[in-house]
């Protein structure tokens, strides 16, 4: 049975891209005047079932398929064109192109959101990552004020506390044979953090809790991970993965209407209480004259739930591995760290901003782990960019590995080496794993500042050994594989 189903699969597949495989006048004018096609990078034809098909059946994750298959195809540009159920990607790690296109604010370009997928548009659409122009700017002016100067030093208590509750949990769930799952502690920290620093609330995710709403969000990241639902259709199908989806996002939606509630009462319980990220939202939206529809709120409470700790909790995750695999760097790291904090010290503000090594650290994981590998923009009218001749309608996509993988930008770049950002301030488009330009994501400074704080106790308590080799999973982020494992060592 599984093999007609998977010959009907492979024949729909084939069929829709043969229909959807125009080919887009994509061109580029060379130094002499020439026009040279963008060329595909596969043919046209065949584009949509080998990205769709290597994604489910071979399970290579965005980063394994743009970091060896785009970096190892010869090109003639950093650019290359693929048909994705019948939508043309120009996929590119041009540095001009990539900065005029998302660095630089341009009125021809929007985010890619509308018309391509009721996935996105139920999630997201609404939300301040996807919203344009005032709808945009009211949005950030309202979140804005969550991640001041101010705000991030009164957020170091909170931070303090959730790595020593990790710290806790790692002394009694760490096995005789000190193996551990570096991402579930982390995805748990940052849950935490998330919670506390940014909604106000205790999910205590590190004790355990909080199981049926952290279900249905994965429940809905497997589905945001699996391209085929990036086809309308394919969601539209009577099939069990369809009705579990379902049921995932009424789950978030009505404990996320709950939160919003009890988080209110809250609220006028104890008016004199510092405002956080949900509160802000909460009196944007419960006014006479709402500033956040209920769909605005709810979906940038499912953003920040999905940006304020996945990332994060990844970036985290890779750096443990790097100093796992890199000791003379982790020690370098635990030195820096032991000169400027006492063991169980809170760390102040100012200590933090003096972590000049371990900031680098986290950088170099950064640019070699990129967690999102990819964002993108739709051409909003016919364009010219950087000698690139793009249509209406085409999707121009940036390849963020690429880019901070390029040898014309990066020196030796498959190798790790913190040293190399002394003195060297790479910023977009060669660097931007938070984004770039005016849609440079909110919570950089509130991530950076989480990581820190949490790699200062673990560092001063435990070295960090490899078990074995790191290999990664199909989900919307990077992610290690399930049950990738590290070596535990208390000092």
């Amino acid at each position: 049975m599984w093999v007609w189903l998977c010959v009907a699969l492979v024949t729909l597949l084939f069929g829709y891209a043969f229909l959807t495989s125009g080919r887009p006048q994509i061109y580029y004018v060379n130094k002499r005047g020439e026009q040279q096609k963008v060329p595909f990078l596969s043919p046209p034809i065949f584009s949509t079932p080998l990205v769709i098909l290597r994604a489910i059946f071979v399970k290579e994750t965005q980063f394994e398929r743009f970091q060896i298959f785009l970096r190892t195809k010869k090109l003639a540009h950093k650019a290359g064109v693929v048909n994705f159920f019948g939508k043309i990607f120009l996929i590119t790690w041009d540095p001009e192109l990539c900065s005029e296109v998302f660095v630089k604010p341009n009125d021809n370009w929007q985010k890619l959101t509308q018309d391509f997928s009721q996935l996105i548009t139920d999630l997201i659409q609404e939300s301040v990552v996807s919203v344009e122009g005032a709808q945009w700017r009211k949005q950030r002016a309202i979140l804005k004020p969550s991640f001041s100067y101010q705000t991030l030093r009164n957020l170091l208590p909170g931070f303090q506390q959730i790595s020593i509750t990790l710290c806790e949990q790692l002394e009694q769930q760490v096995t005789a044979t000190g193996h551990f799952e570096p991402y579930t502690f982390m995805s748990h920290t940052t849950l935490d953090a998330l919670g506390k620093c940014g909604f106000g609330m205790n999910f205590d995710a590190l004790h355990g809790h909080m199981s049926e709403v952290y279900c249905a969000y994965e429940g809905i990241l497997t589905a945001f991970a699996n391209p085929l639902y990036f086809s309308n259709w394919f969601r539209r199908l009577p099939i069990a993965a369809n009705r579990r989806l379902q049921q995932s996002m009424n789950n978030f939606w009505k404990w996320a209407r709950i939160t919003v509630h009890q988080q209110l009462q809250e609220m006028e319980a104890n008016p004199d209480r510092p405002p956080n990220l949900l509160d802000l939202m909460i009196q944007s939206h419960f006014t006479e004259n709402p500033e956040l529809s209920e769909v605005e709120l709810l979906q940038n409470i499912f953003l920040f739930f999905l940006a304020g700790h996945e990332t994060t909790s990844g970036t985290l995750t890779f750096v443990l591995d790097m100093l796992a695999r890199h000791p003379d760097v982790q020690e370098r790291c635990r030195e820096e760290v032991n000169s400027l904090f006492m063991l169980g010290e809170e760390p102040s503000y100012e200590k933090t901003k003096k972590l000049t090594y371990l900031s680098w650290v986290i950088k170099e994981t950064m640019r070699m782990r990129p967690l999102v590998n990819a964002i993108s923009r739709v051409a909003m009218q016919d364009t010219v960019v950087a000698d690139y001749h793009i249509p209406k309608g085409t999707v121009v996509s940036c390849a963020i590995g690429n880019l901070q993988y390029d040898p014309d930008t990066w020196e030796d770049p498959d190798t790790f080496k913190p040293e190399r950002w002394e003195g060297l301030n790479r910023s977009a488009p060669y660097f931007m794993p938070f984004g770039a330009g005016t849609r440079i994501c909110l919570g950089m400074n509130f991530a950076n500042l989480e990581m820190r704080v949490v790699l200062v106790n673990l560092l001063q308590r435990y070295k960090f050994e490899p078990v074995h080799d790191l290999t990664f999973q199909r989900s919307i982020t990077l992610r290690p594989r399930d049950g990738y494992l590290l070596k535990l060592v208390r000092i």
